[in-house]
């Protein structure tokens, strides 16, 4: 019994060290601490996890937000805490740190945090933190000045789409990833290229052909060309999405061949030729 005791005195001694160096000056005792937050977490619980870490966590952003390894780790280790948090109610904790992390403009903080908000967004309920929540933050990203956090729409959207029953949600869907691919940066409109793999995974057959192939064909003649190489490399899914030999000739096939007669970009020449 007494081997017990002194055993959960040393769980609660070690949670307060690790979360006393999430506060420290030093980088290196945070970084280690924020490796650590599933194990905080499981020795938190669900409940004081999405109560009292997250909060913590969300203020530590604002700490934090000038050295990327941390924020980067941090990111990560946001999504992996959705295995200790369980409901969907603790899992909505998580958006407020997340949409901030989304939208940075550092691109590998940036897809650690869509990679963890992809998680989330998964383990949400279709209801209320779904719809109220979930939906209204993608909006706020698409919206956003900064081309980082449409770029992270891009991706948010062509995701949640299959988690997507309502029809018209998905129709509303449909409608701002066209918008997002016509986005006057190029850095948005190759972030949509990069994205079509994933929306297609879902993709009714029809929309394939009236939603997906003018946005494909669109991007294969962009002006850019790190649009066009992620154009043409997401072309053979979309292709798969439309199933169809005569609509893929007319539409994709002629844009190819502009491509990879391209004599300026021999990435494009390669990316045509792989």
């Amino acid at each position: 019994m007494q081997d017990d005791d002194q055993d959960e005195l040393d769980q609660i001694s070690t949670i307060a060290l690790l979360i006393d160096d999430l506060s420290s000056e030093d980088p290196n005792a945070k970084l280690h601490s924020i490796l650590r937050l599933k194990a905080i977490a499981a020795l938190l619980g669900a409940e004081r996890t999405a109560t009292e870490l997250i909060p913590m966590l969300t203020e530590l952003i604002d700490k934090i937000d000038c050295n990327p390894e941390l924020m980067m780790h941090l990111a990560a280790q946001l999504g992996n805490l959705t295995e200790i948090l369980a409901t969907s109610e603790n899992i909505s904790q998580l958006l407020d740190p997340l949409e901030v992390m989304v939208g940075n403009d550092d691109s590998v903080v940036r897809d650690k945090a869509i990679e963890s908000m992809r998680k989330v967004g998964k383990l949400l309920d279709s209801g209320s933190h779904l719809n109220e929540m979930y939906l209204p933050l993608l909006k706020r990203q698409r919206k956003g000045d900064l081309f980082s956090m449409r770029i992270s729409a891009c991706f948010l959207y062509a995701d949640i789409y299959a988690n997507l029953q309502d029809q018209d949600q998905r129709a509303m869907v449909r409608k701002k990833f066209t918008k997002l691919s016509k986005d006057d940066t190029p850095m948005v409109r190759r972030g949509a290229a990069q994205s079509i793999p994933i929306i297609t995974k879902d993709l009714e057959r029809k929309h394939a052909v009236d939603f997906l192939l003018p946005i494909i064909k669109s991007l294969l003649e962009d002006q850019n060309d790190s649009v066009k190489i992620h154009a043409v490399q997401s072309s053979i899914d979309a292709a798969k999405a439309v199933s169809d030999s005569l609509l893929i000739r007319e539409a994709i096939l002629p844009s190819f061949k502009t491509a990879s007669e391209n004599r300026y970009s021999w990435r494009l020449r390669f990316a045509v030729a792989e």
